[in-house]
C-alpha cells in the first residue's frame, strides 16, 4: 500500500522537499542570530508548530519511510546535510542533524542505504566538515560512517576492515588506506576538546593494534609515519601532544623484538 501511495504521490520526495523549503524559511527567520536557543526552538516560523517540532516531524516521517525499504537518493541526503549541518537555521540543528544521520546509518538492516550514497556522503560532506567544529554528536556520526564505509564490500568495493558482527568494534584492518584516516588523526591531535581527542585516540589505537597479521611490521609502521607527516605541525606543537605521543609510542612498541627509532615523532 505504501509503495502504491509513494508511486502515485512521491511522498518521500515531498517530505524531503518540504523540509528543505522549511529550513530555507527558518534560515531567513533566524538570519539576525539566536540569543535564546530555547525560545528559537519554540518559535513558529511557518504554520502552527514550533521550529523544533517541525524539523523533528519531517525527520520522523523520513525514518518511517526508510524503515519500510525506501532509499534516500544521494542528492537528497546531501541536501539534508547542508540544511541541518552545513547551514543550520539555529546551532541546535547541527546536533539534531548529526543524530539523525547517525540513526539512519547505524542500522544497515533497518535503514538500508546504497553503498555509493554512503561513500558520497562521507567523502563529500563529512570529510569537508572542520574537525575542530565537531561536537560529541558529530564525532559519533563520523566514526560510524568511517567504520561503515571502510567495511563495505561489493562488486566495486573491497572491504578494508572487518567489524565484529553487529557491533562497531574492529576485528581486523586489512588495508590502512582507509577513507577518512587522516581526518581521524586530525581529531586526535588538533581538537580542542580533550574528551573528543581521547575518543579519537582510542579508535586509532584500536585500528593500529588490529592490523592484519599478514601485514609486515615495516608496512604497519609506515602507516603511522605517513599520517604524522601530513599533520603539518611537529607533534610537540599539537593540541593533544602528550595524549597522542603516548598512543603512538604504545603502537610502535608492540613489536619488542627489535629497537624502534622515535625520532620521526619528535621532529
Amino acid at each position: 500500500m505504501l509503495d502504491k501511495l509513494d508511486g502515485k504521490f512521491k511522498l518521500k520526495t515531498r517530505v524531503v522537499k518540504s523540509l528543505l523549503t522549511y529550513t530555507e524559511n527558518a534560515q531567513r527567520a533566524f538570519a539576525s542570530g539566536v540569543q535564546d536557543e530555547e525560545a528559537a526552538e519554540a518559535k513558529v516560523v511557518v504554520g502552527r508548530y514550533g521550529h523544533r517540532d517541525t524539523v523533528n516531524t519531517h525527520l520522523s516521517f523520513l525514518v518511517f519511510f526508510l524503515s519500510h525499504g525506501f532509499l534516500l537518493e544521494t542528492n537528497e541526503i546531501n541536501d539534508l546535510w547542508d540544511a541541518l549541518i552545513t547551514q543550520p537555521a539555529i546551532p541546535k540543528d547541527r546536533q539534531v542533524g548529526f543524530n539523525w544521520i547517525l540513526k539512519v546509518v547505524k542500522s544497515e538492516k533497518r535503514y538500508p542505504m546504497r553503498s555509493e550514497t554512503l561513500v558520497d556522503l562521507f567523502q563529500q560532506k563529512m570529510l569537508s566538515t572542520d574537525p575542530d567544529s565537531l561536537s560529541q554528536e558529530g564525532v559519533a556520526c563520523f566514526l560510524r560512517l568511517f567504520l561503515r564505509v571502510n567495511s563495505l564490500g561489493s562488486a566495486t568495493l573491497t572491504p578494508k576492515l572487518r567489524l565484529e558482527l553487529g557491533r562497531d568494534e574492529v576485528v581486523c584492518v586489512l588495508d590502512f588506506d582507509l577513507a577518512g584516516l587522516s581526518y581521524l588523526w586530525r581529531l586526535a591531535t588538533l581538537h580542542s576538546n580533550p574528551t573528543i581527542a581521547t575518543t579519537a585516540v582510542q579508535r586509532l589505537r584500536e585500528l593500529y593494534t588490529h592490523a592484519d597479521p599478514k601485514m609486515g611490521d615495516e608496512e604497519h609502521y609506515d602507516q603511522v609515519r605517513s599520517i604524522l607527516s601530513t599533520l603539518n605541525k611537529p607533534l610537540n606543537e599539537l593540541t593533544q601532544e602528550s595524549l597522542v605521543r603516548k598512543m603512538v609510542v604504545e603502537v610502535l612498541s608492540l613489536d619488542r623484538r627489535r629497537p624502534i627509532s622515535f625520532c620521526f615523532i619528535i621532529h
